[in-house]
């Protein structure tokens, strides 16, 4: 008992600095996509580029948003819980399964839409000359399967969360012992690299494919898909 309300009080004194934190991290993950930029065949112009990463980035804000709002929740409901333990399944499930949810939410949409001359939209396709006006109908898009996608995690985890705080804790047993490099670890460590895998894969589905074909796989989505799997 004495272990777990240690851990939590630390993890929530560390939040007096999250809006550092979160600039670090942030600014991190986005590295990423500057390199991945770089290392496109054919490079994507800056303000296409733009476009798609600020959707992530809009997309990101929402999602941390809504992790620290259903973790404050979940720990009203259990008030003895390892927030360390918590903070770290949150990023695992939003990193493996919760992208893959997203993805085929987009591609649904895009499916259900593809009709409709009104509504209709390509992901990461702005039109021939790229239009703020479709870039903002796609982040509306975007935003709502974030929620979507984060409602189908939360209830996962809520309706798992025995199994899966249990198997957190075995997973930081080792730092047991050393509660500020656990803090570290889930707070700083995990996230940066969780983070920026997850732009880096995110940007693969949300940019615009045009070597795709009506009915094929879209291959950047494969390619996606290929490196979530865990």
């Amino acid at each position: 008992m004495e272990r777990l309300y240690q851990v939590k009080q630390e993890c929530e004194l560390f939040g007096d600095f999250g809006w550092f934190i979160q600039l670090v991290l942030a600014g991190v993950s986005f590295s990423a996509l500057i390199l991945k930029r770089y290392t496109e065949k054919v490079k994507r112009p800056w303000k296409v580029w733009f476009m798609d990463t600020s959707k992530q980035a809009t997309g990101g804000s929402l999602l941390h948003f809504l992790n620290l709002s259903t973790s404050w929740l979940m720990g009203q409901y259990q008030p003895h819980s390892n927030a360390c333990t918590m903070y770290l399944i949150n990023f695992l499930m939003d990193t493996c399964l919760g992208m893959v949810i997203a993805v085929l939410l987009l591609r649904a949409c895009e499916k259900c839409l593809s009709k409709s001359e009104t509504f209709g939209f390509k992901s990461g396709y702005y039109g021939q000359e790229p239009s703020w006006a479709n870039w903002a109908y796609q982040i509306w898009i975007w935003l709502g399967i974030v929620i979507v996608m984060k409602g189908v995690i939360v209830s996962l985890i809520w309706f798992l969360r025995v199994q899966l705080e249990s198997l957190g804790d075995w997973a930081l047993s080792p730092l047991v012992e050393h509660p500020h490099l656990e803090l570290l670890m889930v707070m700083i460590i995990i996230p940066v690299v969780s983070n920026a895998l997850v732009f880096w894969i995110t940007d693969n589905f949300l940019k615009s494919n045009k070597t795709s074909q009506a009915g094929e796989i879209d291959l950047e989505l494969q390619e996606a898909l290929d490196l979530i799997k865990c």
